[in-house]
């Protein structure tokens, strides 16, 4: 472990956040495990690590490596090739076992691409070569870990929050906290105690109308069943044995008496989606019932009450067809007492992760995935952010993200090394969500994924949109400190105490600053 008194270790005012810390990567000092053995190396890239801010321990050898990782929680791991008691992709492997999220870091110094493929293999996200370290290279690829842990602890973190909300409550299954979305939360919590009021629910093909209309149910406390039917596919001549029941003997066939949706929805919640296509002969029937809260069965002379909440839906222009004479405005009066409106997916592209990982813990449970997936990669994000969902919404995306399970998992079975962590990656998604990462369709999505330029003349990364409100203020906050500086040394001809002086800084200070920006002087130093 790394020693108390070295003239290279930087004070540390705690020491690493235990095991289990519920702080992510983001918002603490990066904390990093040197395992070489080497003494010359292990205190060269220390020293580079603490000049960066980093917390730093080390170790020489594989066994106190895995007790260090053991009692501490690193964000990354530096592992040499070659250790004294074990190879450094068998470390890498024994490591992964106790903390999945670390990111691991090869380090070589025998320029061999053998060394380097079994390091990746094992689950090192990169290498360097430990003879080179003048060069930013280091310093990129620990910074790519860095952010890789980053974004590792988001995803586990969007998982919590769908473990939580698919453990049961009204809003099971309705995943999301976009504005539109807490919208249409509202939306339920209102209409759920009112029980003998329809629900009218529009939004387009694929958004979930259905689980919006189950919620209704589930927070309206209601004893009875919810049931679900899709009128657009009941056979207009089975249209009223259907929804009403019919006695034994009412028509040929008719062996015995059956229930209708109705009489099995009372006292609960009855969901008719497809409502705008039904025809116009069904509609006046539908009415009735709505307007005398009693339909009649099939054979049958005795009405029956109504007793539930009937819930319709539809991705149609109810009023365009009431105009063009093919929806009866009396009907549409009585159904849509209360509106909700559901967003498409294009409208709430910051609700995808939560929707993608609800999708692929159903998808662990249902294929019994050992391991299962746990983790998506940043890559696939961008991709699914920046496509078009209008066509299918959220039924679209549940179908990409089955693809892209069933290919990470069958290339997780095909490489049992890296089967301690399986992740969708960019390349298990559809050629055309590939595609669509590089040129969104969606003229919202393109302006808002595209680089925001700026009167200062620098653009802000692609991506700052995907990220957390924490991480992209870290990203716009050294873009601009890096611009600045940059700026203020052109100006002055890159004296320092120049560009100090123009920002009003004392020259030790702006130097300090450079030094954590990376910047250089092209001359000697002023």
């Amino acid at each position: 472990m790394a020693n108390p008194h070295s003239p290279f270790e930087a004070p540390r005012a705690t020491s690493v956040p235990p095991s289990g810390s519920s702080l992510p990567a983001s918002e603490r000092r990066t904390t990093i495990l040197v395992v070489e053995d080497e003494p010359r190396s292990q205190r060269i890239i220390q020293r580079l690590l603490l000049q960066r801010g980093h917390a730093v321990d080390v170790a020489g050898t594989a066994e106190e490596a895995l007790e260090l990782i053991e009692l501490n929680d690193y964000d990354v791991t530096l592992v040499d090739y070659q250790l004294p008691d074990l190879m450094g992709h068998e470390l890498v492997e024994q490591a992964r076992v106790i903390e999945p999220l670390m990111q691991f870091v090869g380090i070589s110094g025998y320029g061999n691409p053998e060394v380097a493929r079994n390091l990746m293999s094992a689950g090192a996200i990169d290498f360097f070569d430990k003879h080179n370290l003048a060069d930013n290279r280091f310093h990129d690829v620990v910074q790519r870990a860095i952010s890789e842990r980053t974004w590792r602890d988001e995803d586990a973190h969007r998982r919590r929050r769908v473990d939580k909300a698919s453990r049961g409550g009204a809003f099971a299954g309705l995943y999301g906290n976009s504005p539109s979305m807490l919208s249409v939360k509202d939306d339920i919590r209102m209409v759920s105690p009112r029980t003998g009021v329809p629900v009218l629910i529009l939004g387009p093909s694929g958004a979930g109308k259905e689980r919006v209309a189950n919620a209704i149910h589930r927070a309206s406390g209601v004893k009875g069943r919810f049931v679900a039917c899709n009128v657009a596919e009941i056979p207009e001549t089975l249209f009223e044995g259907e929804l009403f029941g019919h006695k034994r003997g009412a028509y040929t066939g008719a062996e015995r008496t059956t229930q209708g949706l109705f009489e099995q929805a009372n006292d609960g919640t009855l969901f008719l989606d497809e409502i705008g296509l039904l025809p116009m002969t069904q509609q006046g029937k539908l009415l009735r019932v709505l307007n005398e809260k009693q339909f009649r069965m099939v054979g049958g002379t005795m009405p029956k009450r109504f007793t539930g909440r009937l819930v319709c839906a539809t991705n149609e222009d109810l009023k365009a067809l009431v105009r063009e004479g093919k929806f009866r405005e009396d009907l549409l009066f009585r159904i849509n007492t209360c509106v909700i409106q559901i967003p498409d997916l294009n409208s709430r592209i910051e609700d995808i992760p939560h929707l993608a990982y609800y999708f692929i813990e159903q998808l662990n449970i249902d294929w019994k995935l050992a391991p299962p997936i746990s983790t998506v990669e940043p890559e696939v994000w961008r991709a699914l952010q920046s496509h078009d969902w209008r066509a299918n919404n959220v039924r679209e995306l549940r179908n990409v993200i089955t693809q892209a399970a069933m290919r990470a998992a069958d290339e997780a079975s095909l490489n049992p090394r890296r089967s301690t962590t399986v992740a969708i990656r960019h390349s298990h998604l559809p050629t055309h969500l590939r595609e669509a990462a590089a040129a969104p369709s969606n003229p919202k999505q393109a302006q808002s994924k595209t680089a925001v330029a700026t009167d200062a003349g620098f653009a802000f990364p692609a991506d700052l949109f995907a990220l957390s409100r924490k991480n992209a203020k870290d990203v716009v906050i050294r873009e601009f400190e890096s611009r600045y500086v940059q700026f203020l040394l052109e100006q002055n001809d890159y004296n320092v105490t120049h560009a100090a002086r123009a920002a009003d800084m004392q020259r030790p200070n702006f130097k300090r600053l450079m030094n954590r920006l990376d910047i250089k002087i092209p001359r000697g130093p002023q």
